[in-house]
């Protein structure tokens, strides 16, 4: 009579077994088609971000003007810590499309945790030499005479490296798998339960994104009041406010300000997202906030291209240039672009006649 009790348990705790595994199957499978727009759209954007960084940091490299000056030293870092964040948030999502569509999970831990470690030590690098800047440019503009004896090639090469210094010192813990195994389904590390571990992940998004970004702010807020106090100033000191004003009004400057304040609107949700613990159950809303968050290294580059004048002419002269060895390149479009040039000039000529 027992071994018949003992048997009838054993095979209902199987059933139980089975019919939640197939439950669990069903949520995940679920739970991967609502978040499948959400993926699609982070490699999409990924894509055209890294494409764009590209194209910025090469404009700027062949401009014989800008390569001389050391704050296009830092906007290079800057643009290139966009654009591999860019691409380490696109080989992440990649990887989790793979082990979605996979029946067993063919990726081996030790790659997912090495791709999602050099996503955080990207993005944290981002925001780090994104604060190093707005430091810079408040030295530039408060105390021109001492930045320029400063800023010397090795000052320029420390400050340039030492974010990223930073960021892979702090990143430590999640190439060693400290930080929790990555779940490549929802395309991050799994979240803690406990109260303790939400304060962990509070303190960490605090340090590695809301300091420099506060830092940051913090500089931007100092440079507006100096240039509004510079403004409302007599003559006496005409030329030292001019500067401050010329410094504060510059296309550099105002970019930086607008990537700023696009890195806040994308990051406020994002560190609520990984601080609350009730957006773990909630994938559709976390796979939209992490998407909006990667949306910010695609407006990094656009917003040098419409503030900053040299940036965008430097683009411009790189993408023509490229665009007229593609037509060159066979005597078809040679012929079609030597007869729209005659066409230009004719107009030009008729336009000046009038």
């Amino acid at each position: 009579m027992r071994a018949i009790e003992g048997n009838i348990k054993q095979s209902f705790s199987s059933s139980v077994t089975q019919d939640t595994d197939l439950l669990h199957g069903r949520d995940a499978a679920t739970m991967t088609d609502s978040i499948l727009p959400f993926k699609i759209s982070t490699i999409f954007t990924s894509t055209m971000a890294l494409a764009a960084n590209v194209l910025m940091v090469v404009s700027i490299i062949k401009s014989k003007t800008l390569r001389k000056k050391w704050s296009t030293h830092f906007t290079v870092s800057f643009l290139i810590s966009s654009a591999a964040s860019a691409l380490s948030s696109m080989s992440v999502v990649v990887l989790s499309l793979i082990d979605s569509s996979a029946e067993e999970e063919r990726t081996s831990s030790s790659v997912s945790t090495v791709l999602f470690g050099l996503l955080w030590t990207f993005g944290i690098s981002h925001y780090f030499t994104s604060c190093a800047l707005a430091l810079t440019r408040l030295m530039a503009m408060m105390w021109p005479v001492k930045y320029q004896k400063l800023m010397s090639s090795k000052v320029a090469g420390f400050l340039i490296v030492l974010p990223w210094m930073l960021a892979a010192l702090i990143c430590i813990p999640a190439f060693c798998g400290v930080m929790g195994k990555p779940d490549t389904k929802t395309v991050e590390y799994k979240p803690g339960h406990t109260r303790s571990e939400n304060i962990t992940a509070m303190a960490y998004m605090a340090t590695t994104v809301g300091g420099p970004v506060l830092t940051a702010c913090s500089a931007y807020v100092a440079m507006f009041i100096q240039a509004s106090r510079s403004q409302s100033a007599t003559s006496f000191h005409e030329h030292h406010n001019s500067h401050h004003i010329s410094q504060w009004k510059n296309g550099i400057t105002r970019a930086l300000l607008a990537n700023i304040i696009i890195h806040i609107s994308c990051n406020i949700p994002h560190a609520i997202c990984h601080a609350v613990d009730s957006f773990n159950r909630d994938h559709v809303l976390k796979a939209a906030i992490h998407f909006m968050c990667t949306v910010q290294f695609m407006l990094d580059p656009l917003m040098f291209f419409i503030f900053a004048q040299e940036y965008r002419k430097a683009s411009l002269e790189l993408l023509n240039l490229t665009f007229r060895r593609g037509q060159r390149s066979t005597p078809a479009s040679s012929e079609s672009y030597g007869a729209s040039k005659r066409f230009r000039v004719t107009l030009v000529q008729n336009t000046q006649d009038l």
